[in-house]
């Protein structure tokens, strides 16, 4: 009885918590309620943020999936002038809603009395070291820049991201943990599939200009008319693409790979609802990257065995169904985005951005003009008339050699080819769920790899932290995945002797 006493005196109060938080959200409503409605709903968050910290023993883990969670509803708070003609990277130095959890993350994990020893140890690995290295080679490029503080404001942001895939690459230690964060990636799946579906519907916002949207939907123009496109809770249809297809490749491959027949209906569900937006804000780059990446996802686990080919040929066959069922509305689609003065017109602005993106490039091969300079020297080189001035380069891959010469491309390649190495450690596992894991990151890197030929989405902060985010998930299950091999073959050679 004694014991069953010490027991329940031992559980923690959690009353105390909920009253001192519903003090503290009376004190602050009235200001916050006057300060309209962006701040309104950034105070009800921070109200039960405390609330959840003050009751929850997992703190840690628990700011990690809101982190997470929050990619979809970004609110900044920028520090100085805000450059509204930059669109290709940081306009100003600012702090938004990722930034205040990762300190916070980071404020738990150096009071856990871990951080220093964790930190060291990590630094001697490769895969930590290549991404910072990788980041660190644009700097050469701040001495040519002709707006620094552009460049301080991406330099800022490059340092956040960087913290954030440490810290995931680090702290995410255990399968509950990628459970969870896969938890959170599926959540934003449904949110923005459910949103651009409202919104596809309505023909509206849905009033989510308080989050920084335009009050309208963006629109693809064709030649007898117009039609409006869903961005979710993202700038631009393309840049919702880039923040919902990795999560769409990563529950497909969740779906071929794991054993349990009600997960793999899950992820396979969880797949084509994330797809959805995708369809819906017609983001052709992001089609096309999603059909050549799903096309390498099935033959590569046709060749490992994973998938078995009837199962491939079965989905063929109700594809075509489909496909011949709905021949019509596909042929419409089709003409809508393909076949109008609008493409053509598209191709050839995007064209004439290269051009001049290759011009930058001969001026300053090595070093480039300046990190998030593209559209400041812009006009430099604009000398007959761009169709689309104003706009950076549609091709990530030229925006950062432009900016940061060869040497900023070599580092931005670094920390694609690490992440990617990462991921197909993870995918040797015999762990079920860090092979799905791992094939998936795998397939949402080669996505990233074929839409940025013609975007720039990795320079848009929902798509670019979702990119650092997986990058770190990748080491820390590729460490997993080793950890699981080294104690599998030191009980083998224990039994053995």
């Amino acid at each position: 009885m004694s014991v069953l006493r010490a027991s329940i005196s031992a559980r923690p109060n959690v009353r105390w918590p909920i009253a001192v938080a519903a003090l503290a959200a009376a004190l602050v409503a009235v200001p916050i309620a006057q300060a309209g409605m962006q701040w309104t709903v950034v105070g009800l968050a921070a109200v039960c943020f405390g609330t959840l910290l003050l009751v929850t023993r997992e703190r840690a883990l628990v700011t990690l999936i809101l982190l997470v969670l929050s990619l979809q509803f970004l609110f900044h708070k920028s520090i100085g002038q805000v450059n509204d003609g930059i669109h290709s990277g940081a306009n100003a130095i600012f702090v938004n809603n990722i930034d205040v959890l990762l300190v916070v993350l980071y404020g738990i994990w150096i009071g856990s009395g871990s951080f220093r020893a964790d930190i060291t140890a990590a630094l001697r690995r490769r895969e930590i070291v290549i991404p910072l290295l990788g980041s660190l080679a644009v700097l050469p490029s701040i001495l040519v820049a002709s707006d620094l503080q552009l460049t301080i404001a991406e330099l800022v942001r490059m340092t956040w991201m960087y913290l954030l895939f440490l810290y995931v690459a680090i702290r995410v230690r255990t399968r509950r943990d990628v459970v969870m964060l896969l938890g959170a990636f599926f959540a934003i799946g449904v949110a923005q599939s459910v949103i651009a579906t409202l919104q596809w519907r309505t023909g509206s916002s849905l009033g989510l200009s308080f989050l920084g949207e335009e009050s309208s939907l963006g629109i693809r123009t064709l030649d007898d008319g117009e039609v409006p496109r869903p961005t979710g809770t993202v700038v631009h249809p393309i840049f919702l693409a880039a923040l919902v297809a990795p999560i769409a490749l990563i529950a497909m491959s969740l779906a071929i790979v794991l054993n349990e027949r009600r997960w793999r209906i899950a992820c396979a569900l969880m797949a084509l609802v994330a797809f959805t937006p995708l369809v819906l804000a017609q983001a052709r780059a992001s089609l096309l990257a999603a059909a050549i990446t799903i096309v390498l996802l099935v033959v590569a686990m046709l060749r490992t065995g994973k998938i078995a080919p009837k199962h491939v040929a079965i989905g063929a066959a109700i594809l075509g169904i489909v496909g011949l069922l709905f021949l019509e509305p596909i042929q419409t689609r089709f003409a809508d985005n393909l076949g109008t003065s609008q493409f053509q017109l598209e191709i050839e602005s995007r064209l004439e951005l290269n051009d001049v993106a290759f011009a930058m490039i001969r001026e300053s091969p090595l070093v480039g003009l300046g990190l998030n300079q593209f559209e400041t020297v812009q006009p430099v080189y604009d000398r007959y008339g761009l169709l689309f001035a104003g706009n950076p380069v549609h091709n990530i891959y030229l925006l950062v050699a432009a900016e940061t010469g060869l040497i900023g491309l070599a580092g931005f390649l670094a920390i694609y080819v690490t992440a990617a190495a990462m991921a197909f450690r993870s995918a040797r596992a015999k762990d079920p769920l860090l092979v799905g894991v791992g094939v998936g990151i795998v397939a949402a890197l080669t996505f990233f790899a074929l839409e940025e030929m013609l975007s720039f989405a990795l320079r848009q902060e929902m798509p670019l932290a979702l990119f650092w985010i997986l990058a770190g998930l990748a080491v820390a299950c590729a460490r997993m995945a080793g950890d699981s091999e080294g104690t599998r073959a030191e009980g083998v050679t224990n039994d053995a002797r």
